[in-house]
């Protein structure tokens, strides 16, 4: 083998360690790239998700505050009935 070949030989593995080199760097930087995409799009969707929980949260309170002025209502009805049954003319009251 000569001097040329020799010459030839080391610069194809050079060639290839750079070019594997080169290969992970660019896999690398693409890698970290798409990372931090998807942690930016991770974020857009927990605040979105925070906005809809608490939307959803205040119609829930709402709606129980709705059902806390209906329950109050229909124990006033009841009460009322029940006092109109027990004064009612010709009952024994006991």
């Amino acid at each position: 083998m000569n001097d040329f070949e020799r010459l030839m030989q080391l610069l194809a593995v050079l060639t290839t360690m750079g070019g594997i080199g080169t290969v992970l760097f660019i896999g690398t930087r693409y890698a970290l790239a798409k990372i931090r995409r998807m942690e930016h799009q991770g974020d857009d969707a927990r605040l979105e998700a925070s906005a809809e929980t608490s939307a959803r949260l205040s119609q829930l309170e709402q709606e129980i505050a709705e059902l806390h002025e209906r329950l109050d209502f229909t124990e006033r009805v009841l009460g009322r009935s029940a006092e109109a049954e027990r004064l009612q003319p010709g009952r024994d009251i006991s």
